[in-house]
């Protein structure tokens, strides 16, 4: 039990951690706005004439492009949607380790202890075994003084 005990400790941490961190999250939103603008602008002029006898003439234009870029960005908090996001978390946690008593009583309940076994009674049940590699298992159940031997393997 001391085994499932601090697993189950491990993982209800994982998810009060990752539950609680998407809750914190939770309420903020981000938009940014990116825009542009252009222009342009074209003259064009002449002039022609005559200064006495000799003639004259003046071509000329002119041109100008303009650029400008904004961005925008805008953040705002939905306090109602953080709440509900830190509400559902605590229940989820909750929920969460709802179920993980309900494996330890389960498990607690099921394992065979010194004196569970009522006289005239039948018992099913967890035995824990240390060792997890072998090719047979004896099992000695020693009940009044008669020593009851069950074996499992080749």
């Amino acid at each position: 039990m001391r085994k499932v005990q601090n697993r189950q400790a491990w993982n209800a941490f994982a998810v009060a951690f990752s539950e609680s961190m998407a809750a914190s999250n939770a309420g903020y939103s981000s938009s940014t706005t990116r825009s542009s603008a252009y222009g342009s602008s074209h003259s064009y002029g002449s002039a022609s004439g005559y200064y006495g006898n000799t003639y004259g003439s003046v071509y000329g234009s002119s041109s100008t492009y303009s650029s400008a870029y904004g961005t925008s960005t805008t953040n705002s908090y939905n306090g109602a949607a953080a709440y509900a996001a830190r509400q559902n978390a605590s229940n989820n946690i909750a929920n969460y380790q709802n179920q993980q008593f309900q494996v330890k009583k389960t498990l607690s309940e099921g394992y065979l202890r010194l004196n569970t076994v009522p006289d005239q009674t039948e018992y099913i049940g967890y035995i824990n075994i240390s060792y997890k590699n072998a090719e047979g298992l004896v099992v000695d159940i020693p009940i009044n003084g008669t020593t009851y031997r069950f074996f499992w393997g080749q």
